[in-house]
């Protein structure tokens, strides 16, 4: 499943002074992501959960994704993630799957992919992580490891804001 590349000017509502520009424009160039027709990214947008697997699916395993008769864009790639145990852990289940992902489930589906992928990072300390103390305990261990391996990060105070959802310019970086 190959997304052709697309040049700088395809996205009318994401300048080249936007913060996520160049991000946006390497995941959509590789083929990670696509835009959301129009000719725009709509990087304001708040990702899916379906979503954020499909762009998971894309970067780790996309030459092993099959389709099924009747899949939609994503099932493909969510099925993929629940044989590969990257949604173990989460509090995703199909009914929420097109609702905003969290961080915190964001965390742990980039940490179930890089471990599957071979990462052997340590973890992060939790003193790099203001808000740490909000972190309900069965996602500290996959925030503190994506966030050692280099897979997310915190806000500008270094707050991880667990419970907010994803953007999809947010998602690109």
């Amino acid at each position: 499943m190959s997304v052709p590349a697309l040049a700088s000017n395809d996205f009318s509502d994401l300048p080249a002074t936007h913060w996520a520009y160049a991000d946006v424009m390497k995941a959509t160039e590789a083929g990670y992501f696509e835009g959301t027709g129009n000719n725009k990214f709509s990087p304001a947008v708040t990702l899916g959960a379906d979503q954020f697997v499909t762009l998971i699916g894309r970067v780790c395993y996309k030459d092993e994704i099959k389709s099924q008769a009747g899949d939609n864009w994503s099932a493909p790639y969510i099925r993929a993630a629940k044989e590969k145990g990257i949604l173990t852990g989460t509090s995703l289940t199909d009914a929420t799957m097109t609702k905003g992902i969290s961080r915190y489930d964001m965390a742990v589906i980039l940490t179930n992919a890089g471990k599957l992928l071979g990462a052997t990072g340590g973890a992060a300390s939790s003193s790099q992580i203001n808000d740490f103390g909000d972190i309900p305990t069965k996602y500290v261990n996959a925030v503190l490891w994506a966030y050692g391996n280099g897979l997310l990060k915190g806000d500008e105070k270094d707050n991880f804001n667990g419970t907010k959802t994803l953007s999809r310019a947010e998602a690109a970086t």
